[in-house]
């Protein structure tokens, strides 16, 4: 396996060392962590961000840009202190060939995972901090223990994913939609309530005071559900994060819709009387339709719809007997 992986990545470099840039006027060879570095920041705008996501510091991504951008003769970014990257002209010209050197390096990888048969090796997974919490950490120490020569990536995140990317090999994630052309299976549903500690609790019966409401940094019909339900309500707070907002309402900041697993696992905080649970968005297991069968990120995928299932009780509450939680057992390729 390991002289599996040492060949693709030997192909990759010499595939992407090989490749030129003319559209900007220059021939020249290009180191693939400087493309990586080039598409960071593309995509994520800043030094801070794309150095997080890449796994080095500041100080290396700037000094790569620079040197790439001093071998090409040409600025690719402006830089704009405290903002955004911009790409230049020159930048737009090599951003398609830089693409095309990530998707044949993304090519190459999946092939050879899905040629892999043994359960040893590296697989990548992720989960929002709300699945890590209550039944993610747990299952993977489980695998982690039965299956010691497999060595596990994880990923706490709340954000969208590129599975075709490889930016993870299973993902677990909480919505309505989710990315085309995945494979995925979707568990239940997520019961959902209105949550406030004893402080929130007096304010919302006394009827007078204006309430805070904790939202996500995107608006979405969960918030709207709260507001009318709340009178008085507003949104003071937002974020993008499930712990932020857990410990928020325990401190009595304002009032949060959460999944009734969390808040009815959450110390400081009660359901608001007359408010009633709802079914909230689905809860979905996803792999990449080219790595699917690989057996070892397929024991993963498994182990983790094993366990999603054994607790559709606690997550789908009084919703997870209702025709549209009994999902069948086989994986799907989601469209849009």
């Amino acid at each position: 396996m390991r002289n599996c992986i040492s060949k693709a990545k030997n192909a990759i470099f010499k595939c992407t060392n090989a490749i030129s840039v003319e559209a900007i006027g220059i021939v020249d060879t290009f180191d693939w962590d400087d493309v990586r570095v080039f598409l960071a920041i593309v995509e994520h705008g800043t030094l801070a961000i794309a150095a997080e996501q890449i796994g080095v510091n500041q100080s290396t991504i700037s000094r790569r840009i620079s040197a790439l951008e001093d071998r090409l003769d040409s600025r690719l970014f402006e830089r704009h202190r405290g903002s955004r990257w911009v790409l230049t002209n020159a930048g737009e010209q090599m951003l398609h060939s830089a693409e095309t050197m990530n998707d044949s390096a993304n090519a190459i990888a999946q092939d050879v995972m899905r040629n892999a048969t043994e359960l040893s090796g590296e697989v990548s997974v992720t989960f929002t901090e709300h699945g890590a919490r209550f039944f993610a950490l747990p299952a993977l120490a489980a695998i982690a223990r039965e299956f010691p020569d497999l060595r596990l990536q994880i990923q706490i995140s709340n954000d969208p994913l590129n599975l075709s990317a490889r930016e993870a090999d299973v993902a677990v994630r909480i919505g309505d939609e989710m990315p085309a052309d995945v494979v995925g299976k979707r568990i239940c549903s997520v019961a959902v309530s209105i949550y406030a500690s004893p402080e929130m609790l007096t304010r919302i019966a006394d009827g007078q005071s204006r309430v805070p409401l904790l939202g996500w940094e995107e608006e979405g019909p969960i918030s709207d559900w709260a507001l009318q339900l709340i009178p008085r309500s507003y949104v003071a707070y937002r974020t993008n994060s499930s712990e932020a907002i857990r410990g928020l309402a325990r401190l009595g900041i304002g009032v949060a819709p959460m999944s009734c697993i969390e808040g009815n696992n959450t110390e400081g905080v009660e359901p608001v009387p007359g408010v009633p649970v709802i079914e909230g968005p689905g809860i979905w297991v996803l792999s990449h339709a080219d790595v699917r069968t690989t057996a070892r990120v397929r024991l993963v995928r498994d182990r983790l719809v094993d366990v999603l299932t054994e607790a559709r009780e606690q997550l789908a509450g009084p919703f997870a007997s209702t025709p549209q939680q009994r999902q069948s057992d086989r994986f799907a390729k989601i469209k849009h």
